[in-house]
This record gives structure tokens, sequence and C-alpha cells, in this order.
């Protein structure tokens, strides 16, 4: 889970509120106070998502990524994300229709 967010940072970036979340990933002890507080003193909401996604990808906890897909599932304006990071087979498929020169 942690490859498929950093695959799609910039999209994540654009698309989640850091302040959303931060409260369901302290109560399930992925981060910690101070992580709170270095997340939240950013105040740029794109910048505080930055720094969640930074202090997650240098977390020791071997949950991070997963419980950040959990609070992410639950909503529903974000659903498309969700199929985009549980999409194990993430290609772009190119239909390119057949020429026929006769």
């Amino acid at each position: 889970m942690k490859v498929k967010f950093k695959k799609f940072h910039s999209t994540v970036v654009d698309s989640i509120s850091a302040a959303k979340y931060i409260d369901f990933l302290f109560q399930e002890d992925v981060i910690g106070p101070d992580d709170m507080d270095k997340v939240q003193s950013q105040g740029d909401p794109k910048q505080q998502c930055r720094s969640l996604l930074g202090l997650l990808h240098k977390s020791d906890h071997p949950q991070a990524f997963v419980q950040l897909y959990r609070a992410i599932k639950e909503d529903p304006d974000l659903q498309w994300l969700v199929a985009m990071l549980g999409n194990r087979h993430h290609h772009v498929h190119l239909f390119i229709p057949h020429c026929n020169n006769r």
C-alpha cells in the first residue's frame, strides 16, 4: 500500500485533507501527539497532506498506509481514489484501432 500511495502522491495531495484523517491515525496509534502538532502547524492544506504523507513514509508502523487507506475508504467522495489505490493492476489501456489500408 505504501508503494501505491507513493505512486499516486500528487493525486493524493490534491485530493485528501490531512485534517480529516489525522485524528483517526492518532486513534489507531499510527502517529503520535508530536506528529499531530507538526501536521497541524502547517497552514496550507496541501502542505498538511505532504507533511502527513512524509511522516507515514518515515514511520516504522507496518500498517501506516493501510490505516490511511481504511480512513479514506469511509469517505463517499473519494471512492474513485479508493478504487485507484486498491486496484492491483493499475495500468492505462489504450485502444488503437487497426487501420485498414485497402
